[in-house]
């Protein structure tokens, strides 16, 4: 009928969201985003912030990222300029030694950890080597050496990309490798000193002469 006047129907702009200020919608269940400054959202369940290594939202009561261990102080940090290097001679200079490249990106902190690791685990390789522990021990080491060597490359390439959460060794998986060569460390040792035994050089062995009493 002309002349009827037609009912306005708020339209939906997006999931979770309506327009003529009419409540989100939450058939989803996905949180609705209110307001967001940097890595701070503000949603109908709270705050949250993002993660700046591993990109997990946390609930604002949680200053520690359960997914990697990255404190929430470190969301509020100002963006350092880093100087923009190649990314495959940065790779070629950790593969030289491990934390050369995050050195010459100006990552010091992460440099001096790389390789420290590295030179420890080369260096408990060649004293189970020596000492002659079990070989699946100096195995394991070797190992773990070897693919620390290349995680240094591969994190250095990922870093000089600006790909930081792509690194493997950071956060709390760095934590856990340390702890798990730690743990190995001590297996070795354990091992070692088991299966070694006690020597006794057959010349040390003295005659003690018995007396037997007369009848």
């Amino acid at each position: 009928m002309v002349g009827t006047p037609v009912p306005m129907v708020p339209a939906v702009v997006g999931a979770g969201a309506v327009v003529d200020g009419a409540a989100p919608a939450e058939s989803d269940g996905t949180p609705a985003v209110i307001s967001q400054r940097g890595a701070f959202k503000a949603t109908d369940q709270g705050i949250f912030w993002t993660c700046p290594s591993c990109d997990s939202e946390n609930h604002i009561e949680e200053i520690v990222c359960p997914v990697c261990g990255t404190k929430l102080a470190e969301s509020v940090k100002p963006e350092v300029e880093r100087p923009e290097r190649d990314a495959n001679a940065m790779a070629l200079m950790s593969l030289f030694f491990p934390g050369a490249g995050h050195a010459m990106m100006g990552l010091w902190g992460e440099a001096i950890s790389r390789g420290v690791i590295s030179i420890f685990a080369v260096g408990a390789t060649l004293v189970f080597g020596i000492q002659g522990a079990p070989v699946w021990i100096t195995v394991a080491y070797g190992l773990v050496a070897t693919a620390l060597w290349a995680a240094a490359a591969h994190d250095a390439w990922q870093e000089a990309n600006g790909r930081h959460n792509s690194a493997f060794l950071v956060g709390r998986r760095f934590t856990f490798v340390v702890l798990g060569m730690i743990m190995l460390l001590m297996l070795g040792f354990v091992m070692s000193a088991l299966t070694g035994g006690i020597s006794v050089d057959p010349e040390d062995i003295t005659e003690v002469p018995v007396e037997t009493p007369g009848i």
